[in-house]
Formats: C-alpha cells, structure tokens, sequence
C-alpha cells in the first residue's frame, strides 16, 4: 500500500482501511462494483412467481449468497422463524455452501423454507424480482453485488451494518440495516419492511448504483488521474504519461 501509484476500494470502509496500512489520502478511492441494469431491473412481481412456480400472494424474504455461518445464512433462518407471520410468509435460500444439507432438511420439514442450490445470474434475477425483500445478515462483507443486484432490481433489503452497506443503504426506501448477529433486530427488521408498500422504480434510482459502462469510465479516470500524478512525481511529461 504505501508503494501503491494508486488503490482502489469497493467500499468507503475498505479505503479507511487501506489508509491506515499506508496508503496515500490522494490516491485512494472507493469505487463500488457495477451492475448489469438491464438483467437486474425492477419487474413484475407476479409474473416472476408465476414462472418460478410460486404462490403470488404469499410474502417472500430471499437470501442470495454463500450459505455458511459467517455471512449469516442461520440468523436469517432464526430471524424468519421468530417474525410474526400474517399470512403465507417464506424464506428462499440461493447459494451453494457448508449450511446446504442443514438448510434443505429444513425445507423437507416445512414447507416455508425453499432451498435452490447455486444458480446462475439469470435466474438470481427471477428470484429478485418475485421476492419482497433481500437479506444479507452477514458478519463481513466489501460491497455485496447481490445487494446492489437487489436495489437495482426494485427491492429493498435488510441486511447487517457492515463494509459497504452503508455505502448503499442510506435511505429506508432502501431498506433496512440491523448488528451482525443480533438475531431480535433482524426479526423486526423483517417484519417492518414487509409491512412496507415499496415503490420499485424509486428503490432502483438509487444514486450509489452504477452500470458496468459508468463503473469502467470512473475506473479508468482514476487510472488515467493516478499516472499523470506518478508522472509529475517523476517528472514524466503528462503526454508521454
């Protein structure tokens, strides 16, 4: 870090830490990840149920990511069996991981717990747009694409107060962010979002969401900005730089 030209973060807590190991205030940013926004765009919920197969009056919480302990796939299980259900409320697990076998003989017991397996971002989408709130209750993250994914799709989400979040999250048209492991937090979170009306195309103007055309021009104007710096520092002409 501190021979670094330049660093770039995905999130604004990734920077801070960058600086303290050394590297420099004026050639360091926070660059968060880019998304596809035509693939991951607000649509209709019911339509995305019906080609899922699922009930379309029902409420839905999804979680999208690696099922294991550290990036809170149990405090969404705990969480969701603790929330107050009016009406048919289920929980979809998305991922592949060490919690899988756990999590599938969960939904062979009950039948309000869906357990996909890995798939593809074609259908992370479909999942997206049929669900009424993400979740992400995990111990550490950078900037999560599958909450970027989320908001972009026109969903809000409830997710823990780490890494980058905070970065994206920063309204509750957003959604909501609770402690890591604090399992009542997280149980009333869900219950206040789903009570929500939510408004898709107002969570998907979201400002801190970038395609991967803009992510690529603001990468490459830091690039171009760090060499014309390294070349001043070195007293290289800004035209062969």
């Amino acid at each position: 870090f501190r021979h670094a030209a330049g660093v770039i973060a995905v999130s604004s807590a990734l920077a801070d830490k960058c600086l303290l190991l050394g590297a420099k205030q004026d050639s360091t940013a926070a660059i968060v990840t880019g998304v596809d926004r035509q693939v991951f765009a607000p649509r209709s919920r019911e339509s995305a149920r019906l080609a899922l197969g699922l009930p379309v009056d029902s409420k839905l919480i999804l979680y999208v990511g690696r099922l294991s302990e550290q990036k809170g796939a149990s405090d969404a299980l705990s969480a969701f069996e603790r929330i107050r259900k009016n009406g048919d409320v289920r929980l979809a697990f998305v991922g592949d991981g060490p919690l899988l076998q756990r999590l599938r003989q969960r939904a062979v017991e009950r039948k309000d717990v869906i357990v996909t397996g890995s798939l593809d971002g074609a259908k992370v989408s479909d999942w997206l747009a049929a669900c009424d709130l993400l979740t992400l209750p995990s111990y550490h993250e950078g900037t999560p694409n599958v909450v970027l994914e989320a908001i972009s799709s026109g969903r809000p989400i409830v997710a823990t107060h780490v890494g980058g979040i905070p970065d994206v999250c920063t309204s509750p048209i957003y959604g909501e962010m609770v402690s890591p492991g604090a399992i009542p937090e997280l149980t009333k979170a869900y219950e206040r979002v789903l009570s929500r009306t939510h408004v898709p195309d107002e969570i998907a103007a979201c400002p801190s969401l970038y395609g991967w055309d803009e992510n690529a021009r603001r990468v490459l104007a830091f690039l171009q900005t760090v060499c014309l710096m390294r070349a001043s520092h070195s007293g290289i002409s800004a035209q062969r730089a």
